[in-house]
């Protein structure tokens, strides 16, 4: 009698699959956020999250992840990283062209709210900055769970808070007196 395996690979991939959809259920929301407060645009944000399912889905698939929750965060941070630096690259390398790309400064408007200013503030910090202020404040990680998502040490974790923070006070104060 010949046995089968295919409806135990297929039931196990199913499984697997079913467990990565309900992990991408809980965590989107999160994810979403995050995303947006690295990036500063909705649309660019839900791609961001959907490249990051994307990318982790085959070593999920594969039993290579642990922990689904903070490997996709990682993901979504690094993907910011990447794009901010390729978008950097592209801007500089526009304004050394001739014709290339001009600085736009973008003045806040009259009765901006406190979280839209702080929002502005945030984008203006630099991306490492940034994540380690939405990890800390917004995730509410450790210090030691920040350190482990972006694969830094705790003690670099806790010199770009305090620097982005002080910025952000700069930013706001600046803002407040007005120009």
């Amino acid at each position: 009698m010949a046995v089968s395996l295919s409806p135990t690979l297929e039931t196990g991939t199913a499984l697997v699959g079913d467990a990565f959809q309900t992990a991408v259920a809980e965590h989107h929301r999160r994810l979403s956020g995050l995303a947006y407060v690295l990036t500063g645009d909705r649309r660019a944000a839900e791609e961001l999250v959907a490249e990051a399912y994307a990318r982790v889905w085959g070593r999920y698939r594969r039993h290579q992840i642990d922990d689904l929750g903070p490997y996709l965060r990682r993901a979504v941070v690094n993907l910011a990283h990447s794009r901010r630096r390729r978008w950097k690259l592209e801007r500089d390398h526009a304004e050394t062209q001739p014709g290339g790309a001009t600085d736009v400064v973008v003045s806040f408007e009259e009765g901006v709210d406190v979280r839209r200013s702080l929002h502005q503030a945030l984008l203006a910090l630099p991306v490492e900055q940034r994540a380690v202020i939405v990890l800390r404040h917004l995730e509410d990680l450790s210090e030691i769970e920040t350190a482990r998502v972006l694969g830094i040490r705790p003690g670099t974790v806790k010199s770009r808070l305090a620097r982005g923070l002080e910025a952000l006070r700069v930013q706001l104060a600046n803002h407040e007196e007005g120009p």
